[in-house]
């Protein structure tokens, strides 16, 4: 079956997140599969349904998808995807923070699903990259990526160079 898109969302599982921030950003996913609009959103158009599939990462050999992709082609499914997250233990994860890395990982599993009109991985990080290539030496396909860099304080100089993915 065609889905209309294919979603992947990663987990930020790094040395700079806690367990109780890890639980915080897996209860806030969980709930937010659960709002009427996002809810309405995977199911406007049950034939031709949105895949999604959820990530862990933090170092240059720490990503992996947890769980597979589900195909979100009813309210069951949807509401069994948000428990399968909700029951997720953090898997053990390297201290480092290898943002690049994840861009590039997370596209990977979008390419693997096919047969979806439209691509997008999510990243959320609240680290500073400190393993492997810079998010902006990474080149990815014809994806849409959603990315929200969590805790830029007023003293960090921001790199808009490294944030701005427009026309990528």
């Amino acid at each position: 079956m065609d889905c209309r898109q294919a979603l992947t969302n990663g987990l930020d599982v790094s040395g700079s997140v806690d367990g109780e921030e890890y639980q915080l950003k897996r209860d806030e996913l969980t709930a937010t599969l659960l709002q009427p609009e996002v809810r309405a959103a995977f199911l406007h158009s049950p034939s031709a349904p949105v895949a999604s599939a959820i990530f862990e990462w933090s170092g240059m050999l720490n990503q992996g998808l947890i769980p597979s992709w589900t195909l979100i082609n009813s309210p069951a499914a949807l509401t069994g995807a948000a428990d399968r997250m909700r029951r997720t233990s953090r898997h053990s994860a390297a201290r480092s923070t290898a943002i690049g890395k994840a861009l590039g990982w997370g596209e990977r599993p979008l390419a693997e699903r096919g047969a979806c009109w439209q691509a997008t991985p999510d990243l959320t990080d609240n680290g500073t990259s400190n393993d492997g290539p810079r998010p902006r030496q990474v080149v990815i396909g014809e994806v849409t990526v959603n990315a929200l860099a969590i805790g830029i304080g007023a003293s960090v100089r921001l790199d808009h160079a490294e944030t701005d993915q427009a026309g990528r």
